[in-house]
């Protein structure tokens, strides 16, 4: 498992996946389709700590506190990891660019 952030991309996503294919193909059927400049690019890893600290700055839906966030974010990697499991999906968006809401 591997968080993927998509930065030099038309928007901004943090993905979890198991490799950066699974996270490109997350990006395409939630965040947007890739432009031709684009499918070049490959996202950051970024390590679970640094995740989380995105996570934190995000708007999260349902999350009043700091608090909130870290066990929303937690529950998110501990679900796809049953979802890899049972071969449900093999990427979890975390966030996408907050001009996609």
């Amino acid at each position: 498992m591997k968080f993927y952030e998509f930065n030099d991309f038309e928007y901004y996503a943090l993905i979890i996946a198991n490799d950066e294919e699974n996270a490109m193909l997350g990006y395409e059927e939630i965040v947007a389709d890739l432009e031709e400049d684009e499918k070049e690019l490959s996202p950051d890893v970024i390590d679970y700590n640094e995740a989380l600290e995105r996570y934190k700055k995000g708007n999260i839906e349902g999350c009043e506190t700091e608090e909130d966030k870290i066990n929303d974010f937690n529950e998110n990697v501990d679900n796809f990891s049953r979802y890899v499991s049972s071969w449900k999906e093999p990427w979890t968006v975390l966030l996408i660019d907050g001009s996609l809401i």
